[in-house]
């Protein structure tokens, strides 16, 4: 803490409060301790992000593919903030616990309060092949990437193949988006999900990954399953069953880890790299530390959240107001997680189940999914694009070759 003068001339004992990360829980972590900052001359709160925007992240395979325009899954994060808060356009890639520090590159930013907010990054659980030939989807630039080299890749090759690594949610509707993003092309391009896994999608139910079967199998997209990637040349692919494939768009959606790995100090991590926290989403011996979103291991009904948007918004909001009643001398109360289901979108349909009880299939998921982030968006021009999108989700059928 450093001293400043009040208006009394008496000096005070400046408090820095740090959010790392201007996601969905970051941002919603900012906007309840902007209530403190404004309040209160002797917080310092600062926002940290390595991008000057924030991002529509369940948007970014459809803007892979072609779906949806840049300028509506973004928007500008000072313009999303109140004159309370610092921003510090910086990646932070590590965090002192002992020392009470933030470091991004050469620069140390103490603090007095900390909300770790910084999501996460793909897995590639060890591969390390040509990676500048491989393709991730963890931001925007990652996105626009795919965009651009898969039509350059499609203008040259003469039997194109998409070739997405990981059965999961993201690899999913990747693949779908790529085979949609090819239809403009002759030939079109075929496109095969490898999974290790003997089945896609394996912490889903039956009935999901039976849908995602047929939807896959009806737009020929090809699912090799039990095998991963031997070797990648940069261009050609062997699997572990001995399977060669060749001249191939490689990417990469194996799963998810903490955006970064250094962190310094004792605490509790689980294997995907998320922090172990209290009920109140504090850090186990360091009450000052607070982890929310997909920085956050929460545990709910004897297991671990999953990974979500609703869940990220609600911990962070979670996490920033008990910062502020921490600081005011008050009780944290424990995060209470409100379920409200999940939606797997998957070309012109989708999959899901709403409030952990209702099943649905088709379009009407699908279009709750735009629907969703339409409201979760940053501007109201960004929501109305977003629920004509849900509206036109409901229509025929666009996607089928």
């Amino acid at each position: 803490m450093r001293g400043e003068t009040n208006s009394e001339g008496l000096m005070t004992k400046q408090r820095q409060i740090v959010v790392i990360g201007a996601g969905f829980a970051g941002l919603a972590a900012v906007r309840e301790l902007e209530r403190l900052s404004c309040n209160r001359t002797d917080i310092t709160l600062r926002l940290f992000d390595a991008h000057p925007y924030t991002t529509m992240v369940p948007s970014l395979p459809d803007l892979a593919g072609g779906r949806l325009a840049q300028a509506f899954l973004t928007g500008h994060i000072e313009r999303l903030l109140g004159p309370g808060v610092t921003f510090h356009a910086e990646r932070v890639g590590a965090v002192d616990l002992d020392a009470k520090e933030a470091i991004a590159g050469e620069n140390r930013y103490a603090y007095d309060k900390l909300v770790l907010a910084a999501g996460s990054v793909t897995n590639l659980f060890g591969f390390d092949q040509n990676l500048e030939a491989v393709h991730t989807l963890d931001c925007l630039e990652d996105a626009n990437r795919i965009r651009s080299e898969f039509a350059d890749y499609m203008r040259r090759c003469e039997q194109p193949l998409a070739v997405v690594v990981g059965g999961g949610y993201t690899g999913m509707e990747l693949a779908c988006n790529l085979q949609f993003a090819g239809r403009s092309f002759d030939p079109h391009p075929r496109v095969c999900v490898v999974e290790l896994q003997d089945r896609i999608l394996p912490g889903m139910p039956d009935w999901v990954r039976d849908y995602l079967v047929r939807q896959a199998a009806s737009r020929d997209i090809e699912l090799i399953l039990g095998a991963s990637v031997d070797r990648f040349d940069g261009s050609s692919v062997v699997l572990s069953n001995g399977r060669r494939l060749d001249d191939v768009f490689l990417c990469w959606s194996t799963g998810t880890k903490f955006a970064f790995d250094d962190i310094r100090g004792d605490c509790e991590r689980i294997k995907d790299g998320r922090l172990v926290v209290n009920d109140d989403l504090s850090l186990p011996g360091h009450p000052e530390v607070y982890a929310a979103g997909d920085a956050a291991a929460i545990e709910h009904n004897g297991r671990v959240l999953r990974k979500a948007v609703n869940f990220s918004r609600d911990s962070g909001r979670r996490a920033g107001r008990n910062i502020r009643l921490a600081v005011e001398g008050r009780t944290t109360p424990p995060y209470r997680p409100v379920d409200l289901g999940w939606v797997i979108p998957f070309c012109d349909v989708g999959v899901g189940k709403l409030f952990e009880r209702l099943p649905v299939r088709g379009r009407l998921p699908l279009a709750l999914h735009y629907f969703m982030c339409g409201l979760r968006n940053y501007s109201l021009s960004n929501l109305l694009f977003y629920w004509r999108t849900a509206l036109g989700a409901l229509g025929p059928r666009r996607c089928n070759r």
